[in-house]
């Protein structure tokens, strides 16, 4: 089950608890209410029961005293006849009159019981309800002779006997004292029972009170096992695979959980094992790759011993061929100048232009030796890279060829202010300087426009390019690869001085500086040779 299935359900079943909780306490309180609604309504039914019969008692002594004055004048001797019939039939009347009330007492007697009954329909109560019957029964058989003898008393008047002794007076007021007594005794009940029901109904408040509480405790009990089973369902997983995770921290990529619940953590555990198997995977390939990196790696590092001495042995061999070069040109050099100082004038045209051919010749095989040096000596020397002004450096490089650009009248122009880069100060002059030297020098020839050397730089995301633009003569799209060679001129360049050493040098620098270098040009419309210098150099 997934994890918001499981608190779904945990909701569900604790809102389930609630409203049973909630219905039972209703259910209780209804009950508890209805039970004082009976109570009250039974107890002021039972009050007004025994008022009426009160009142119908303190009517009926009203009645007697009127039928017992009117036996008294019945009993004298002067009596009018028509007051003597007026008294019987006052008599008369007086007796319907008794007879209803004795009905409506009697009535209420009845009504009374019905209450009784109807208040005893619950099992615990069948021994209250006959103990408040009893009294009324009092009442009713102690109301039944009251009546009786009233009647008998009556009924004499009536039929001409109206003689009343002081017993027959005793006997009812004996008989309305019992009357009276036992409505007394029947009102006491009457309360004794209204606070016993009063005293049930708070026994049923209580049961009920414990019944809510224990369920509510009994709901609490299986909501926290619920929560707490629920809650060790995710929290068991969660630790061991925070425990698995710790053991592919340390290096035990041999970790295999156990995936036995279908929810969330279940498959995060499944994914996890397949990403150890993966890792493990991995690893064993990366351990492969890496010993055969090692391999190659000792592949390398005894190629770059053999490249290291193979270097070695070219830097001897370019000094020893540019020592043993040197001596015959110096000797070559030497006869030019003696056959040029004391033979020239004996030679015809022909001659003195070999001698001068000779001298040209020697001087640029020593200029080209000279350049092979400082190739070899750029490649070989590694000065520590540190933050160089741009503008002071070119500023420096000018003022090296300042006598050229004058002589050349050269409009050399910075186009924006140079930035400050890490670099290797003296190499980085030297690529200046062959740039700027071929561009005075490539510029100062062309007739059609007056020569014009720009030097300027744009900033990029990681890298800093500078150029440096003249509006000389061009190269040719076919010889703008191999200018870069050693030794290797444009076409085009033929009547310019030059070995063609120095732009091998400055492709050298600059691959130096993990940087690229690249030409921009035209035949006749100029040459731009631009090159980067990344903004970070370890």
């Amino acid at each position: 089950m997934k994890i918001a299935n499981k608190i779904t359900s945990l909701l569900i079943f604790l809102l389930g608890v609630l409203l049973i909780n909630t219905m039972v306490g209703l259910v209780q309180l209804s009950n508890v209410s209805r039970r004082l609604t009976e109570v009250a309504v039974n107890d002021v039914a039972l009050l007004r029961v025994i008022n009426a019969i009160e009142q119908y008692q303190y009517e009926k002594a009203i009645l007697f005293e009127r039928i017992l004055r009117a036996a008294e004048e019945l009993s004298a001797d002067n009596v009018p006849a028509s007051r003597r019939i007026h008294l019987l039939d006052h008599a008369r009347f007086t007796k319907e009159g008794f007879d209803q009330l004795s009905q409506h007492g009697a009535a209420e007697i009845i009504k009374g019981k019905e209450i009784i009954e109807k208040m005893g329909r619950f099992m615990d109560e069948k021994f209250e309800t006959k103990a408040a019957k009893t009294p009324l029964m009092s009442v009713e058989q102690a109301h039944i002779q009251y009546d009786a003898l009233m009647v008998n008393i009556l009924d004499q008047i009536i039929s001409g006997n109206f003689q009343l002794s002081f017993d027959d007076i005793k006997s009812i007021q004996l008989k309305e004292r019992k009357v009276a007594k036992e409505l007394s005794n029947f009102l006491n009940e009457v309360e004794d029972f209204i606070q016993r029901s009063l005293n049930e109904t708070y026994k049923i408040e209580q049961f009920s009170k414990k019944v809510s509480w224990l369920s509510f405790l009994i709901s609490l009990v299986i909501s926290f096992i619920l929560a707490v089973s629920i809650t060790r369902s995710i929290s068991r997983p969660l630790k061991a695979l925070v425990n698995a995770t710790h053991q592919v921290g340390v290096g035990n990529l041999a970790v295999n959980l156990k995936v036995s619940a279908k929810d969330e953590i279940g498959e995060l555990s499944a994914a996890f094992n397949q990403m150890s198997e993966k890792i493990l995977e991995f690893k064993s390939e990366l351990e492969n790759k890496n010993e055969i990196l090692a391999q190659n790696l000792k592949i390398t590092e005894e190629q770059k011993r053999d490249l290291e001495k193979v270097n070695k042995e070219l830097d001897r061999f370019v000094h020893t061929v540019s020592h043993d070069l040197r001596s015959p040109l110096m000797g070559i050099s030497g006869y030019g100048s003696v056959l040029d100082s004391q033979y020239k004038e004996k030679l015809d045209s022909r001659g003195q232009r070999c001698i001068q051919g000779i001298k040209e010749g020697a001087k640029r095989i020593n200029t080209m030796i000279e350049d092979l040096l400082m190739l070899t000596k750029i490649s070989r020397i590694k000065n520590p890279y540190e933050e160089v002004d741009m503008n002071e450096l070119v500023q420096e490089i000018v003022k090296r060829l300042e006598f050229n650009i004058q002589e050349r009248q050269v409009n050399l122009v910075i186009v924006q202010e140079l930035p400050i880069v890490k670099c290797d100060r003296i190499k980085m002059g030297e690529v200046f300087h062959n740039l700027i030297n071929n561009a005075v020098k490539f510029s100062s020839n062309n007739s059609a426009r007056a020569p014009q050397v720009d030097i300027g730089c744009q900033e990029l995301d990681e890298a800093y390019q500078f150029y440096v633009r003249d509006n000389g003569i061009g190269i040719a799209v076919e010889d703008q690869d191999k200018v870069f060679e050693i030794f290797q001129r444009s076409v085009h360049a033929g009547e310019y001085k030059g070995t063609g050493v120095g732009l091998s040098i400055v492709r050298e620098v600059i691959q130096d500086h993990g940087g690229k270098v690249w030409i921009e040009s035209e035949l006749g419309q100029g040459a731009a040779f631009f090159f980067t210098i990344p903004k970070k150099l370890s």
